[in-house]
């Protein structure tokens, strides 16, 4: 009677058996879900990692195998939808990034300024953002110019900057830290602040010092202020999806299918090689009669045997040279 495990083996082969027969397409939907379902753990694991890279595609690879999709073709033609669903959750969870974003604040490396923030740090294209930061003053008789918040968008290509020139808030300001301030709307869906000034001649720029390992883009520029709108700002992350799909994720799965390649291909040379050679050598000998074949004996060719002696082709013996039948093995001589 079989045992409970061999029972579970047992359904378990036969849920397999079942499955392998289904068609190419169902097999194809069956691996892009374990692809997907693969990235989005490792994203949320550990979010944008370069490692995901590599792992995703070498999986994807195993998967298709295993299902017995290994035309080159085909994986290559799911290597690019696979490419498509990786835009895809790349853009989705880059977007959800943005739409939770952490509380960040600007500084300078020495300290000059600090404390620079945005509020509110959500809104619409309407909304006022209040840019504030501090200023450390050397002495009480430091001169600040040009204090600037840059406000830039974040895009994949093209991203444009906006200067806006802060202003002393004289209330919140004393001999050693002055305050300032600019209220101002942002054209854009998503952007990244950082501010600059000169104090008593040098210049000063206080950014993100500890970027988030958790930002799809970890920059000096703070993030922020964004708007609240899952589809403006997923329009902004698709063509960052677009490049991990197509440039960091497909050629790795590529360079793999074409080592598969070659590695088939040259299997089946070597076996193609092995299979022309055991045919040309039945065909040589096929064509030598049983006298051709008689090879002079080791005794004969050390000068010790007879002059008449042979060895025999089949079993390797010595034979007489008058002698029609080995006496080892029995084969024939004509």
């Amino acid at each position: 009677m079989p045992t409970p495990a061999q029972k579970l083996e047992a359904k378990y082969k036969a849920l397999v058996e079942r499955f392998m027969k289904l068609p190419i397409i169902a097999k194809i939907g069956v691996s892009l879900g374990v692809f997907a379902a693969l990235y989005a753990l490792l994203m949320l694991a550990s979010p944008f990692s370069c490692l995901i890279n590599l792992v995703v595609p070498l999986v994807l690879l195993g998967v298709l195998w295993k299902l017995n999709i290994q035309s080159i073709k085909h994986l290559l033609v799911v290597g690019l939808l696979g490419s498509l669903v990786i835009a895809g959750l790349y853009a989705d969870f880059a977007t959800r990034y943005y739409l939770d974003l952490p509380a960040e604040v600007a500084g300078s490396e020495d300290g000059e300024l600090f404390d620079g923030i945005v509020t509110p740090v959500y809104g619409t294209s309407e909304t006022l953002y209040n840019f504030t930061v501090s200023v450390r003053l050397p002495n009480s008789t430091s001169v600040v110019t040009n204090m600037t918040v840059v406000v830039g968008d974040l895009r994949f290509y093209g991203g444009i900057g906006h200067n806006y020139t802060m202003s002393l808030a004289e209330s919140e300001s004393n001999e050693t830290i002055a305050k300032y301030y600019n209220v101002t709307t942002v054209p854009h869906p998503l952007n990244l602040f950082v501010f600059w000034a000169n104090i008593d001649g040098e210049w000063y720029i206080a950014g993100n010092q500890n970027p988030s390992s958790k930002s799809p883009l970890p920059t000096y520029g703070v993030e922020g202020p964004a708007y609240r709108d899952y589809g403006a700002i997923a329009a902004v992350m698709l063509p960052f999806g677009l490049y991990a799909g197509f440039v960091n994720i497909y050629p790795v799965f590529g360079i793999l299918v074409l080592m598969v390649w070659w590695l088939k291909r040259a299997r089946k040379m070597r076996i193609d090689s092995y299979q022309k050679s055991v045919a040309e050598r039945e065909k040589d000998r096929a064509g030598v009669s049983k006298d051709e074949a008689k090879v002079p004996s080791l005794a004969k060719a050390m000068g010790a045997g007879g002059e008449d002696s042979f060895v025999c082709s089949e079993c390797g013996a010595d034979v007489p040279g008058e002698a029609k039948v080995c006496p080892k093995c029995g084969e024939k001589f004509d």
